[in-house]
């Protein structure tokens, strides 16, 4: 388990509490440090919509990947603060199962959470190790390794990756390409990382409803999904042609909406 550390509390009665990895413990102050930094806009953006994600660089100079979550709405606020835990928290406690159960997701290194009076909550951080992994499946689906040996790769993997995922109880409620971080290794074998993990829900998956949901949001061409569909059925032992006609079910619905 991280280690619970309290910030003093500012002019506003607001405090900054902060969960951190033990591997970890040794950069607190730069952790701690962070929500000055976003106000100070360092770092590389990466991405600037509701939620703001920032690479900085820790003092031994590894680069960290610092997701900023929006402020969340009046009512929320105080669900947060009392009843369920931050989408931050989520991200960090997800990042560790998943690599405890050998499903990859860039290592978590910690989250910060702020209060008001102890109550309203307010901005929450999640920190992880940047991922060494190049290509997301938008390089796939978007054809640049089309025709190759690396495209039929991270089909693959990512329908082998997908399949280990939903036989561990894990479902991702926004299952998208950019959410799939993808890299070969020095041995010419494809891996597959998962972000954006708030959004997961834990229960028994079934068979037609991982075919589904696999394909509610990824997109990818017909001899794509085949390829994936095939990988995706091995894995969990199913009849590849049923799960291939759940899943273009889904995408016909999808197309029609």
């Amino acid at each position: 388990m991280g280690q619970n550390l309290m910030c003093m509390e500012n002019k506003t009665n607001a405090s900054m509490s902060w969960t951190i990895s033990p591997d970890y413990d040794h950069i607190r102050p730069f952790l701690e440090s962070i929500p000055g930094r976003f106000a100070r806009e360092e770092g590389l953006l990466i991405h600037n919509r509701r939620n703001q994600l920032r690479v900085l660089q820790a003092p031994d100079g590894t680069p960290m990947v610092v997701k900023a979550f929006a402020l969340p709405s009046l009512p929320n606020r105080l669900i947060y603060a009392l009843f369920r835990r931050s989408k931050a928290e989520r991200s960090y406690r997800y990042a560790q199962r998943l690599n405890r159960q050998g499903l990859g997701s860039p290592t978590p290194v910690a989250f910060g959470e702020e209060k008001k009076n102890g109550v309203w909550f307010k901005r929450s951080y999640y920190v992880s190790v940047e991922s060494t992994l190049p290509y997301t499946f938008f390089n796939v689906s978007d054809g640049m390794f089309q025709g190759t040996d690396t495209e039929d790769k991270f089909l693959k993997a990512v329908g082998c990756f997908t399949a280990r995922f939903h036989n561990a109880g894990m479902l991702h409620k926004d299952y998208n390409n950019g959410n799939l971080l993808l890299g070969i290794d020095d041995k010419g074998e494809a891996h597959v990382e998962l972000v954006d993990l708030n959004r997961i829900r834990f229960h028994r998956v079934g068979q037609k409803e991982g075919c589904r949901n696999f394909a509610e949001r990824i997109t990818a061409s017909p001899r794509q999904w085949s390829v994936m569909a095939r990988s995706y059925a091995e894995e969990r032992g199913i009849d590849t042609q049923k799960c291939l006609e759940w899943i273009m079910e889904t995408l016909n619905k999808a197309v029609k909406r």
